[in-house]
């Protein structure tokens, strides 16, 4: 199994995947991505243990970036993205093409809040956004 260290992300994101996005990996330190199945218990009383089941699936992409008002239009699409339902984002673990070792991650989904200002004095101005499930989680190994 070859591992690898996450320091070439790519991170995409626009109205959805065939439209128009910005890629701009070079804002981004941190991705992480979460998907999961809620389980619910049906556990019956004559179970001497407890017993699931799948339920809804849920997932979220949680993104922390540098701001830069100027160098790029990130900035304006996140404080317009705030509660959009046409959001989209992607992330893979580098900037090469997908593929069977570099999948893309991607789905529709709302962006729950963004900090245009977030420091104290002399620190490098950061944001975290988390996008919230809108929709399924994809998971594509090709292009």
């Amino acid at each position: 199994m070859a591992e690898i260290t996450l320091t070439n992300c790519y991170v995409k994101m626009g109205g959805s995947s065939g439209a128009a996005a910005i890629a701009l990996s070079t804002a981004f330190s941190q991705a992480t991505i979460s998907y999961k199945a809620e389980l619910q218990d049906k556990t019956a009383f004559t179970n001497g243990t407890r017993r699931r089941i799948a339920g809804l699936k849920d997932w979220n992409i949680t993104l922390n970036l540098h701001n830069d008002f100027a160098s790029t239009d990130l900035d304006k699409y996140l404080f317009d993205s705030i509660g959009s339902t046409a959001g989209w984002v992607q992330v893979r673990g580098t900037t090469g093409d997908m593929s069977a070792s570099n999948p893309g991650y991607e789905g529709p989904c709302l962006l729950e809040e963004y900090q245009p200002v977030n420091g104290s004095v002399g620190d490098l101005n950061t944001a975290s956004l988390n996008f919230l499930s809108d929709g399924t989680l994809n998971r594509n190994a090709s292009t």
